[in-house]
């Protein structure tokens, strides 16, 4: 870099920073750009954006976006708090319904415990049916064989009833 009397530095230097803030904001003729598409930020690529500031608007301009009403930031609070009434009441409901559930499992489990005297006498008196219907059934089976016997004797000797 040569030094020029009479400020030749000071411009070369602007120039070159006039240079790095064109090739940044791609603002110039070059059209190479070194930031993102979205926010025209350097530092990051488009698809990992996630500055919501336009292209646009200018990024020093905080006073216009800061500029809500005091009216509007009151509604806003009540919608706040009137969605987190909302999903506090849905997990309340959903809590109720689960405790509903499990006492409903509870007490089908009590039951059976509690009537598992009753069971075990009630299965006591079916196997008890159950062995007397077996004999029974044994008992018809033998009289019917019997009976057979008797008719087939009776066929046998030519005899009449």
């Amino acid at each position: 870099m040569s030094y020029m009397a009479g400020g030749g530095a000071a411009n070369s230097a602007e120039a070159q920073i006039k240079g790095i803030v064109d090739r940044l904001s791609s603002t110039g003729q070059n059209q190479t750009r070194i930031g993102c598409r979205k926010c025209g930020y350097p530092g990051h690529l488009t698809f990992q954006c996630f500055n919501t500031a336009e292209t646009s608007a200018p990024v020093d301009d905080v006073e216009s976006t800061t500029s809500d009403s005091e009216a509007e930031i009151q509604e806003l609070e009540a919608q706040l708090r009137e969605k987190r009434k909302q999903e506090e009441l849905k997990r309340k409901k959903k809590k109720e319904k689960k405790k509903k559930k499990e006492k409903k499992r509870k007490r089908k489990y009590s039951d059976s415990e509690s009537n598992s005297e009753s069971d075990s006498e009630n299965e006591k008196r079916k196997r008890k049916r159950r062995k007397e219907a077996g004999i029974l059934l044994l008992h018809l089976q033998a009289i019917n064989l019997w009976f057979i016997h008797a008719l087939k004797e009776i066929e046998c000797s030519g005899t009449e009833v």
